[in-house]
């Protein structure tokens, strides 16, 4: 995973992470590489765990953290 912006993404109590390709949704524990997917109907959680694990830490992190500490 390379060090691009991260976006976070909330609607409906939901929320979601954007970093490089990769968007993880929290909720259902979703995770795409929108590079080959931009719509979104590939969940790739399951086929790349590590990815997942990593934006499921990121999310909570900056879910958590003030925005003078990111």
């Amino acid at each position: 995973m390379n060090g691009a912006e991260i976006i976070l993404e909330q609607a409906r109590g939901n929320a979601a992470i954007r970093r490089g390709t990769w968007k993880y949704i929290e909720e259902e524990k979703e995770l795409y590489d929108l590079s080959v997917d931009p719509s979104e109907t590939k969940n790739l959680a399951t086929k790349r765990p590590d990815i997942a694990a990593q934006m499921e830490s990121l999310l909570k992190k900056y879910r958590t953290q003030p925005l003078s500490d990111r």
